[in-house]
């Protein structure tokens, strides 16, 4: 179980220590509808949107949490043979 602060007392009594933050790049971009479009490039479907880039900002950011949840449950947080990550600089 995963908690939200550092380390902290859960409903179990158990303290459980908070994995290391990760940094990603959220691209936000005006929808044409209104409001704000989120997308991770690094985390192919990974997509929010928000009324206020403030509301987009609070839902990516839980988009992120489900999707890495989701991935670390179906993959054991591996992530497929052959896949190369890149912090490119432009």
């Amino acid at each position: 179980m995963w908690c939200p602060r550092a380390v902290e007392r859960c409903r179990s009594g158990d303290a459980y220590e908070r994995a290391p933050d990760k940094r990603l790049k959220i691209v936000f971009e005006h929808s044409h509808e209104g409001g704000f479009i989120a997308v991770v490039p690094v985390l192919p479907g990974c997509i929010s949107e928000g009324d206020t880039l403030d509301e987009a900002r609070v839902n990516i950011r839980e988009a992120i949490e489900l999707y890495l949840e989701a991935r670390d449950d179906h993959a054991n947080g591996e992530l497929p043979t052959g896949t190369v990550i890149e912090e490119l600089v432009v």
